[in-house]
């Protein structure tokens, strides 16, 4: 609705000033500060603009300069039964009724309002008044607001667990920022180079660490929308590429036995995951097939784990 009436308006003006060329009415130019539904507008000055918007004029443009980064929050306001709009151009938009907004808040009603970071440079503020009845009352404010902290970052690996077994690593990433936002990551390993930064899109992402076994330290920053970076975050891992080895223990291998329950113990060659010997470390079948059901357990000292009080 709001760029087909501001286009029905358009060809009205036009349509006013042909009509005056042709009786022989000399045109006049309007200045800047006079086309005030349109780019360049007028400048945007203090922090609030109150005035009246609908029918005949339903555009209002403000030019709004910033010489260093801020992060901006509009707010316009108008009295009971108004329809607005509020949007935001960049510096090459040439027209309100052709330009694409970088932001813009549209719901109906009178109060409208969003939050965008923004670089230095030169942004075209547009209020769209959607009344054709009559004009309405407003009153639009701006907040400009530095961002003085940078975002705040933690991660983990996916799993929770800092032994892995592959060379590619999904971390798991907490970042915030209140104010700006996060917009990207970076991330090196055992104080290699620097990643270029990578947009924040994922809470998930994948991180290669060389393919040598030891301790490698993966360290990552976080980049919010005002260009501040956190302090770096660390975790080390341990990359273990080599397959464990399990010695049976007891019984002897050849043994007969005669117990109903008995013991089978095994002994590893290094740390294992008790956690994932409890849960069903070692397997026993019957001679046809079916699963025998016992209970698993592990010593980490002694790098053992067995299982007993199988069912008969």
């Amino acid at each position: 609705m709001k760029r087909v009436w501001s286009r029905v308006l358009r060809v009205i003006v036009a349509g006013a000033l042909v009509g005056a060329v042709l009786g022989g009415g000399a045109p006049q130019l309007a200045r800047a500060e006079d086309n005030a539904g349109e780019i360049p507008g007028v400048p945007w000055v203090g922090r609030s603009a109150t005035g009246l918007i609908g029918a005949e004029v339903i555009d209002r443009v403000w030019r709004l300069e910033l010489p260093e980064g801020r992060v901006g929050i509009f707010r316009v306001t108008g009295e009971a039964g108004a329809q607005l709009g509020l949007y935001l151009f960049g510096a090459g938009t040439t027209s309100v009724v052709t330009g694409t907004p970088l932001k813009s808040s549209a719901v109906a009603g009178a109060t409208q309002r969003f939050t965008v970071l923004l670089p230095a440079g030169t942004y075209y503020i547009n209020l769209n008044g959607r009344n054709t009845d009559r004009k309405y009352a407003y009153n639009m404010l701006v907040s400009l607001i530095e961002d003085p902290t940078p975002p705040f970052l933690s991660f983990v690996t996916s799993n929770g667990k800092t032994r892995v077994s592959s060379s590619s690593v999904r971390m798991k990433v907490f970042a915030s920022d209140g104010l700006s936002g996060v917009d990207a990551l970076r991330w090196r390993t055992s104080g290699e180079t620097w990643s270029e930064w990578a947009e924040y899109g994922s809470s998930l992402v994948t991180i290669k660490i060389p393919e040598t076994e030891g301790v490698h330290t993966v360290e990552m920053q976080a980049r919010n929308g005002a260009q501040l970076v956190s302090p770096t975050a660390s975790l080390d891992v341990t990359a273990d590429y080599t397959a464990p080895v399990a010695t049976l223990t007891a019984p002897e291998e050849t043994t007969v036995v005669s117990a109903a329950r008995p013991t089978i113990t095994y002994t590893f060659n290094e740390a294992m995951d008790g956690a994932a010997w409890r849960s069903g470390g070692l397997l026993v079948y019957e001679f046809e097939g079916g699963t025998v059901q016992g209970t698993h357990t592990y010593d980490a000292t002694t790098r053992t784990g067995a299982s007993d009080q199988m069912r008969d």
